[in-house]
């Protein structure tokens, strides 16, 4: 059996790692002239800029198992003590958000929005058949006036809509937790923690490291444009201009499924909704920002006047990201809330962002450094009705034996998520 991957992304890479140490010949397909996906660490003016995730949750489970296994352990970093605080932004400041400023303080929830969050423990359990929005979701057991932080912590992982999103597919573990547990306060109690980790180097170590275990070196720059089923049951890889690039017997497309190559006449791909998201690393000397950035970062709900869907703290939370005496900011901007944000011209974006953190942090200087990547598909959105797409695709699967889908569309957006569907799928798949 021989297997071609298409993407080399994180999902891609985990798998193609799986099924070598299985023994299973594998080819690994990207597009770009690197890998790794959106997972991408660049050093820019001195700075360690990610041009994709910063961070990962890391605990017990199937990611930690694999760094342990390549080696990475002692490469990773956990955050450091500055950054364990984390802001809100609430009516045009920040805040500090903590179990007792939620419960004691007006800054972030009104009295009776507190109260009603109290209540919490009593409020009977939603039918496990109902599918629901996050929104829906949280005004039924937190009480509408918590909209705004479950709002904030939406731009934070989907850049989506909390009230198209699904509680069921978006976030699997909330409805898990309901549903065992009868309140979230009970359930959280019992969660182990998961701190934000790094590598020293930066998120890329660990694709460029997966790559460097696989017995055939990845085949960068080499788009397929499309896929054809042969009379003798495999998989023909075919470039842009219709010529053959390889036969395999499985093939596992990870890319995302609005670039993903052609299917053979007759069969389409799902329609999967993308958030756009602009990442904005902002460098700045230490004593240009009055505020402490004693933290990870800031969120920003829906209903606040601002043109950000967040900000990490990145010098704070990580050491070696920025030379000495100065800092790195990291800038979410766009996603479902306003797409048109993510499309503004460079200059004019850079300003306007600028021109709010300065209000917000105290800034006194223009920036040093201002790297941007544009995302305008960046995130897939698991909204109401996502469990369709996910059965087209299992239709695919089962009308095209021997072709395969992997990536955050399937298994969950974060890293943790990604990495452990691809591995569980290779350690499921037949090979004999």
């Amino acid at each position: 059996m021989n297997i071609g991957i298409l993407g080399a992304g994180l999902a891609g890479l985990s798998a193609a790692y799986e099924l070598a140490k299985r023994g299973v010949t594998v080819q690994v397909y990207e597009r770009s002239h690197h890998v790794g996906g959106n997972v991408r660490t660049r050093q820019v003016q001195g700075y360690l800029v990610e041009e994709g995730p910063a961070t990962i949750a890391l605990g017990e489970g199937t990611l930690k198992a694999l760094i342990e296994e390549l080696g990475l352990t002692e490469a990773l970093i956990g955050q450091q003590p500055a950054a364990y605080k984390r802001y809100l932004l609430r009516k045009g400041r920040l805040r500090s958000v903590s179990p007792r400023n939620l419960l004691f303080s007006g800054k972030i929830l009104p009295l009776a929005a507190r109260w009603r969050l109290l209540h919490e423990p009593w409020v009977r359990t939603s039918p496990l058949a109902e599918e629901e929005s996050l929104a829906h979701f949280v005004s039924r057991r937190l009480g509408p006036g918590c909209l705004p932080l479950a709002d904030a912590f939406v731009s934070g992982i989907y850049a989506g809509d909390i009230h198209r999103l699904s509680v069921q597919q978006a976030f699997p573990r909330l409805a898990e937790m309901e549903q065992r547990h009868g309140s979230l306060f009970k359930a959280v109690r019992k969660l182990p923690r998961r701190q934000p980790h790094s590598f020293a180097a930066g998120m890329q170590t660990l694709p460029v490291r997966l790559a460097a275990q696989l017995p055939l070196p990845v085949r960068l720059d080499t788009p397929v444009a499309a896929l054809d089923h042969t009379a003798a049951g495999q998989w023909q890889l075919l470039d842009t201009d219709g010529r053959e690039i390889a036969v395999h017997d499985h093939v596992l497309v990870t890319t995302p499924l609005h670039s993903a190559p052609r299917l053979p006449l007759g069969h389409v791909y799902p329609k999967v909704t993308y958030a756009p998201v602009t990442l904005l690393a902002l460098g700045y000397t230490r004593e240009a920002v009055r505020h402490p950035l004693d933290g990870f970062g800031f969120l920003v709900p829906g209903d606040e006047a601002s043109g950000l869907l967040g900000v990490q703290f990145i010098s704070s939370i990580f050491p070696g990201r920025a030379p000495q005496s100065k800092v790195l900011l990291g800038c979410f901007v766009g996603g479902s809330r306003q797409p048109e944000l993510a499309a503004l011209p460079e200059t004019e974006l850079v300003s306007c962002i600028h021109r709010e953190l300065s209000g917000l942090l105290g800034i006194s200087a223009l920036p040093e450094l201002a790297h941007l990547v544009r995302y305008p598909a960046a995130i897939p959105q698991y909204n109401l009705g996502y469990v369709q797409v996910q059965g087209a695709l299992d239709t695919l699967e089962r009308q095209l034996p021997g072709l395969h889908f992997a990536g955050n569309y399937r298994h969950g957006v974060s890293v943790p998520d990604t990495v452990a569907g691809a591995i569980h799928w290779a350690r499921g798949l037949q090979v004999s």
